[in-house]
This record gives C-alpha cells, structure tokens and sequence, in this order.
C-alpha cells in the first residue's frame, strides 16, 4: 500500500498497531506519504487523511489484529514522510519506532519495543513496558514509564518526569523541574541547570553534573553506598538563593556530584 495526501498547514498522526515497525521521516514538504507493507490482504490496515477541526490535517492508521509472522519473517512495516511541525501519537502491543528529523510533539505507547528520535520541538510523553529509548533532544518535557529498558537523551529543556522499574538513565543536557524514580538502574545526569531535580533510586549508582556558575541546595543520601560531592553547597538547609534544588536518594548505590564541564 502506497498513498499520497496533500497536508499543508500541520499535520497530526494518530497510529495503533497490533504490531509493527514504524520510520518516520520529516521533510521540507506539504505532502505526506504512506507506505504499508506485511499486512494479509484479508485484513488491511485503515488509512485516512482529513482536515482537522482545528486546522491543518489529521492522518490516522489503524491496524489492530493478532501479530502474523510471514514467510520473509517480517511484521507489518510502515514507512511515512511527513511535513515539518508533525505531531505523532501512536501505540502498539509489540512496535519499534524510528523517527528522522525535528517532530513537534511526540506521544506513543507500547508493550515492548524500541522508540529512537532525533528532534522534538514540544513534549515527549512515552510508555513502553519492554525496550530501549533513544533521543538527540526534547524542547519541552519528557515523560516515560517503563518497567525494563534504558534511556538516552541528548537534551531535555522543560524537565523530565521518569519512572522505571528496571534500566538505566541518562540524560546530557537537562534545564527545568525533574523527578526521576528507578528499582534497579544507574543515573547519569551529565550538565544540570537551573530548577528542581529529585532523584530516588532503589538499586543502582547515581552521577549528576551540575553547570558551571549555579548556586545548590543540595539534600543526598545513601542508605548503603557512598556519597561524594565537589560542590561549594549547603547540605540540608534552607539554602538561600539556590539555582539548583537537588535531591538524590539512593537505597544500594553511589552518588556522585560535581560541576559539569561546560556552563
């Protein structure tokens, strides 16, 4: 299945699979394409594309049927190009999603499976029971929940809010209100700006470095591990002044903090 819509003026994606393999790739276009393969004739998926009530054009793909394994091995693929500024929320029961280029917002749930994307300009909300997350930068907030897999992120801009059973975090350049709840899992926060970051891990080593130039409040516990800090900052006090409120709590792991090297 091949289809090509006119979609100037924004577009929204709506997506639910059974299962699947999902490629986004956003380009300088007003167009967008759909390309469908793996499904049983008897059963194919449901596309359509119409105008949105509040402008531009809302695309949906719907294919929720019991997962076939097929001769070449493969699950149902589907391949979009879509203009700048898309929005995607998708689920899947068993979905990998790779997404190339700047989204505007990202939202997509699964069972297990791996989620990869470059750029979103907004929120990332995800939620993936099984698999691993990969992304350059969010330039709102993220927001995951899981239960086993890691998580890399370039660059967060509006904070974070994650809870993971199982995996390990991390996250380069991170600016605004963050909680982060892990069982069993390493932390690594590598350059930490400005706001609130509570950490609390059950299981697992935690390492935050702060930016260059901020003052800290800084509250950090271990009830087994050890706790090393190179800031200048006052531990659990009414710190005045502080830039950064920093809360780590760890039950069985290390904590290290230090400056970051780059402001």
């Amino acid at each position: 299945m091949r289809q090509t819509y006119d979609t100037p003026g924004g577009l929204e994606v709506v997506m639910q699979f059974g299962a699947g393999d999902i490629d986004v790739e956003v380009r300088d276009t007003t167009s967008t394409t759909v390309e469908i393969e793996g499904y049983d004739d008897e059963s194919p998926p449901e596309v359509r594309c119409e105008p949105a009530s509040g402008g531009g054009y809302r695309l949906s793909i719907d294919h929720r049927v019991k997962r076939k394994w097929f001769a070449n091995g493969r699950a149902l693929a589907v391949r979009l190009v879509v203009p700048a500024g898309t929005t995607i929320d998708g689920s899947g029961g068993a979905a990998d999603l790779n997404a190339s280029g700047t989204l505007a917002a990202l939202t997509f749930k699964t069972g297990s499976g791996d989620l990869r994307f470059d750029d979103v300009d907004g929120d990332v909300q995800l939620t993936c029971a099984s698999g691993d997350i990969e992304g350059h930068s969010v330039g709102g907030h993220l927001g995951f929940k899981g239960a086993s897999g890691d998580i890399d992120v370039g660059a967060v801009a509006a904070g974070a809010t994650v809870r993971s059973a199982s995996g390990d975090i991390r996250i380069g350049r991170l600016d605004g209100s963050t909680v982060i709840t892990v069982g069993s899992g390493d932390v690594a926060l590598r350059q930490v700006g400005p706001g609130a970051v509570n950490v609390r891990a059950i299981s697992g080593d935690v390492e935050v470095g702060v930016r260059s130039g901020l003052g800290v409040w800084l509250d950090v516990s271990s009830t087994s591990g050890d706790v090393h800090s190179g800031l200048e900052a006052e531990r659990n006090g009414a710190g005045a002044a502080a830039d950064l409120e920093l809360v780590v709590n760890t039950v069985a792991g290390d904590i290290t903090i230090e400056r970051a090297g780059g402001r």
